[in-house]
């Protein structure tokens, strides 16, 4: 599953979506509040800096708290997205 930020839209390329939309689904959210790369066994967070601009340096963590704590977190900004389609 992947969200978007709603500004970033137009920006988002068809052809850079193409190859992924069969299988994955897609939505938006007026504002991501982090950055959130999950598998069932890693996390990556990124989180926004002071000035609300994202930062790229990641939290990283595979424990069981982390993994929960980051799928909370998804699940939550995903509920409030409405699905997208290019």
């Amino acid at each position: 599953r992947l969200l978007v930020q709603e500004s970033l839209l137009p920006t988002v390329k068809e052809g850079l979506i193409r190859p992924v939309k069969d299988k994955v689904e897609i939505r938006s959210i007026p504002k991501i509040c982090a950055i959130i790369v999950l598998t069932e066994k890693h996390v990556g967070i990124g989180l926004p800096k002071l000035d609300g601009k994202m930062d790229y340096m990641i939290f990283a963590g595979d424990d069981p708290e982390s993994l929960k704590w980051a799928g909370d977190l998804f699940e939550d900004q995903w509920k409030k997205a409405k699905p997208w389609h290019p």
